[in-house]
């Protein structure tokens, strides 16, 4: 009988269809394949659709228009709001005495002091964005991994994980609710409710915390991490030393000063007037030698001050750097940094943040190409030096992560209970239904700013941009599907295999689909896509869309198989030690288990 319905019903391929179904195949190889930045892929869809808009002919359900269609969305302008708010928060230290109360527990035992980081972390995760979540507690659980002894490979990545099981447990916990509220309430069956997701949710954390504890633990690789140069184990930069004509080296031999047992220091190379000479113990310096050197960032600073041995930042052009009263810290790229694909001779970071760049470690591998031609990206480890303002100038313009070092100092300490007051009141008005999720946002930011929670500057420094495009060129190209037919097209495909079977096959391919395209295109992408998909398959079945768009929530958002999925697996990939193999072989077993879960529970509380 449902064959028979499916048949009639099946929606013709038309023109529109063949083209938007040819952009969602490009778009996704685009992405899997990283042949653009995927801002620039979501730039490249709305012009594509603007173009077929107009040369299709008039009558055409492909109109130009619809290119802005993601612009004009309010999940667009809630998921911007709500980056203000969760900047105010972590701007005022809010997060960080939380992280501060965990160091405190963390002496009272290892397994309470898992349980607790990864409840708080959820928690938090729920109600603000998962980044600066883990921001902010990545360096706590670097330093509690030294006084502990837990290798930080075994906390960092749960750590990630458990951010984004938080995140799925309200409305606001994360972009991909909110873009599947908003399609509900212009397409389906109605909006979100601030706590829809919640029963579900807080059932899948717990059983995801459950697996991280009793097996993920035993997954995890012991590796050495940035944790060691935290804990006084340094990890050990290459970087080059030009020694200057009155070094205390000049006239003596590698063998009695720096490569004698015990200094710490590896001498790899020594240029000589454009001649590579091979550094036997022998050799003796001369004024003007470059050497090429291993060693740890207090070793390289200690080598710099009391040898008369300059670090040669190679980002200027002919070196010869003073030696100056500075720290050398290291940094980690965030996953919003603007500096993200650029290369490091572009950047000027002497002049625009007063920092020279030595060297540069990515997933625990020393990059020796030249560092002016290294392109930075998200997880990179920056060996910089400068002065502490220069340091804290760098960490304020939310560009890095200061791992070791001067630490970051935080602003406005006073107006944290501001910043908490104003969090709560949107999460009242939101889960109240006082005003809707965009305005209520709208409302928290703008008050973050009035009360100096947050500068103005600062508050559109925190919009992700590179986020907020590939949503609205998401948001359009899914629009695009549905308004064509497109997304009904497909789903009819989808109810043929699954229709003779039931409904829940039917969830159960559309959950397996979404999250198996999560891990390539990015949550909230997948979320815009795969509503219109999951709309039209609920259709097709003739039963409750609602079951279908929350799978779309909870697989959209569970991206643990690749580091690459999700921005919080990108961050703690570098300063993890970890490898890509290490995502699959933890996040896999992790997926089956919540994906199993989830489709259970799912029919239980919305019916089909």
């Amino acid at each position: 009988m449902t064959s028979l319905f499916l048949a009639s019903a099946s929606e013709p391929f038309s023109l529109e269809i063949g083209l938007v179904l040819l952009l969602l195949a490009a778009v996704i190889t685009f992405f899997v394949l990283e042949l653009l930045p995927i801002d620039v892929t979501a730039l490249a869809v709305l012009v594509v659709l603007a173009v077929l808009g107009k040369i299709l002919p008039e009558g055409s359900q492909l109109t130009s228009d619809m290119a802005l269609r993601g612009f004009s969305s309010r999940a667009l302008l809630t998921v911007g709001a709500m980056f203000v708010v969760s900047a105010g928060l972590s701007r005022t230290g809010a997060l960080g005495r939380v992280g501060d109360l965990l160091l405190s527990v963390s002496a009272k035992g290892k397994i309470r002091f898992f349980l607790l980081l990864m409840v708080t972390v959820a928690v938090l995760s729920a109600f603000m964005n998962n980044t600066p979540v883990v921001v902010v507690f990545l360096p706590v659980v670097l330093r509690v991994a030294h006084s502990s002894g837990i290798p930080a490979s075994k906390l960092l990545m749960p750590l990630s994980f458990v951010s984004i099981l938080g995140g799925v447990c309200t409305l606001i916990g994360t972009s991909v609710n909110i873009v599947v509220s908003d399609f509900a309430a212009e397409h389906g069956p109605g909006k979100f409710e601030m706590f829809e997701l919640t029963k579900v949710g807080v059932i899948a954390a717990a059983v995801g915390i459950v697996y991280l504890l009793v097996v993920g633990m035993r997954l995890l690789p012991v590796r050495t991490t940035v944790a060691d140069a935290v804990s006084g184990r340094p990890t050990e930069y290459l970087t080059e030393v030009a020694l200057e004509s009155g070094s205390s080296l000049v006239g003596k031999t590698l063998g009695d000063t720096l490569s004698a047992p015990g200094s710490g220091i590896r001498v790899l190379e020594v240029i000589r007037e454009s001649i590579i000479l091979v550094p036997e113990p022998e050799l003796a310096l001369e004024g003007g030698d470059l050497l090429l050197i291993k060693g740890s960032p207090d070793e390289l600073y200690n080598l710099q001050q009391s040898r008369r041995a300059t670090l040669v930042p190679e980002l200027e052009e002919g070196g010869g750097a003073r030696a100056v009263e500075a720290s050398l810290a290291e940094v980690v790229i965030t996953p919003d940094s603007r500096l993200n694909g650029r290369r490091i001779g572009d950047v000027a970071f002497r002049d625009r943040y007063g920092v020279s760049v030595f060297a540069v470690q990515r997933h625990g591998i020393h990059i020796r190409e030249k560092l002016r031609n290294i392109v930075m990206r998200v997880g990179d480890m920056l060996l910089v030096q400068g002065s502490s303002e220069a340091l804290r100038k760098l960490t304020s313009a939310e560009a890095f992560l200061l791992l070791m070092g001067v630490q970051s100092t935080i602003q406005r300490k006073h107006k944290a209970p501001i910043a908490v007051g104003v969090g709560l009141l949107t999460i009242f008005l939101i889960s109240r239904e006082i005003l809707s999720p965009e305005v209520a946002a709208l409302f928290g930011a703008s008050l973050m700013v009035l009360t100096r929670c947050i500068t103005i500057k600062e508050a559109y420094d925190s919009l992700n941009l590179q986020v907020l495009m590939l949503l609205a060129g998401m948001l359009a190209l899914g629009a695009a599907m549905h308004e064509t037919g497109a997304a009904r097209f497909v789903a009819d495909r989808v109810v043929g295999l699954t229709a003779d079977y039931g409904p829940f096959w039917a969830l159960a391919g559309i959950y397996v689909t979404t999250m198996l395209l999560t891990e390539a295109v990015t949550n909230a992408a997948t979320a815009a896509l795969m509503c219109p998909i999951a709309m039209s398959t609920a259709a097709g079945l003739e039963v409750n869309a609602m079951p279908f768009l929350v799978a779309v929530c909870f697989a959209a958002s569970f991206s643990f198989i690749t580091p690459v999925g999700y921005q919080t697996n990108t961050l703690v990939y570098g300063p993890g030690g970890y490898r890509f193999s290490d995502y699959f072989r933890v996040g896999l077993p992790l997926s089956l288990i919540l994906g199993t879960v989830t489709l259970m529970l799912i029919p239980v509380f919305w019916p089909f």
